[in-house]
């Protein structure tokens, strides 16, 4: 397959509106996307209900993975804290400073 071919299906994965133009008519979305008329055909054959379940699927991964991101970027960053307090700098070798 064709590396259009490749893009196009990740489009229909990802891209709602497109997934919705395509569902409504799959040859002639991607024949309109310039793939070739076999790779149109192929697409057309696709398993609707799985491009619908696995594109929720991914979408729902998605937007895990981007508040998983959103939440590691707003953590609280603490500074280290030496558990021993800083009486310990000089029994650790580290100068006291005083």
């Amino acid at each position: 397959m064709s590396p259009g071919f490749e893009a196009y299906l990740a489009r229909i994965y990802t891209d709602d509106a497109e997934r919705a133009l395509f569902l409504a008519d799959p040859r002639g979305r991607a024949l309109a996307a310039d793939l070739s008329p076999a790779e149109s055909d192929a697409l057309a054959a696709i398993d609707r209900d799985g491009l619908v379940l696995a594109a929720a699927s991914f979408d729902k991964k998605r937007a895990h993975a981007a508040a998983h991101q959103a939440g590691a970027r707003n953590a609280e960053v603490r500074p280290a804290v030496d558990p021993c307090g800083p009486a310990s700098a000089g029994r650790l070798g580290r100068a006291s400073r005083g």
